[in-house]
């Protein structure tokens, strides 16, 4: 028999911030705070997401939404005005506050979003409903 180890992933609420620390190209602690996810009449799911880093530099990383479907879905790399940017390095006392976008199946309900530094990498955290 093989047992799994419980994930021990830090996880919190939308709304809430969460302290990451940064390993690898960047290391740094920073606070990321993930809103409630809310649809445009377009159909577009938009959350808004700040980045503020504490100590040394941060990547951005990259964000997945899960829905209630059990949809994975990358967010969209977009340059429209409000889009959180997701370029290059943060430094200690950089603060970012955007929203990153998802085009999630019709119908469907974000339930969680997934924080990674590295699509290989485990999951840095999750914010759910």
């Amino acid at each position: 028999m093989v047992t799994i180890p419980a994930d021990t992933t830090p996880a919190t609420t939308f709304g809430q911030t969460l302290q990451i620390v940064s390993e690898g190209f960047a290391t740094g602690l920073s606070d990321y705070t993930v809103g409630e996810p809310r649809v445009e009449p377009s159909g577009r799911v938009l959350v808004e997401v700040t980045i503020a880093t504490k100590q040394g530099t941060c990547i951005a990383g990259s964000f997945f939404a899960l829905t209630d479907g059990g949809t994975k879905v990358e967010n969209l790399d977009l340059s429209d005005p409000g889009i959180l940017d997701e370029s290059g390095q943060l430094i200690a006392g950089e603060r970012r506050q955007g929203d990153i976008a998802f085009d999630v199946p019709p119908g469907s309900t974000v339930t969680k979003i997934v924080l990674y530094h590295g699509t290989i990498n485990p999951p840095k955290a999750y914010w759910t409903a």
